[in-house]
């Protein structure tokens, strides 16, 4: 029962996750999209579109820090002291 009240809990908490992790990609591909309608926009003068890339990069780390994955490690066994060694 334990195992399941767990899961229970566990569960909705990767999913929440999950649909964060979609956020940050779609806010990380509006930015890139920005900064390319930038740059395309100022061949010339890159360094107006600076703003842009640096919202695009934190957009970019935003996304990335943000695990989905379920880190789950199976313990090691206990000692076994009845064995003669």
């Amino acid at each position: 029962m334990r195992i399941i009240g767990v899961l229970g809990l566990v569960i909705p908490l990767a999913g929440c996750a999950i649909a964060e992790k979609v956020v940050a990609r779609h806010d990380y591909q509006r930015a890139a999209d920005d900064y390319k309608q930038c740059t395309t926009a100022n061949p010339t003068a890159p360094q107006q579109c600076e703003e842009k890339r640096l919202a695009m990069e934190a957009a970019e780390r935003k996304q990335n820090s943000i695990s989905t994955d379920i880190d789950w490690k199976p313990t090691t066994p206990p000692p076994d002291y009845a064995s003669a060694r």
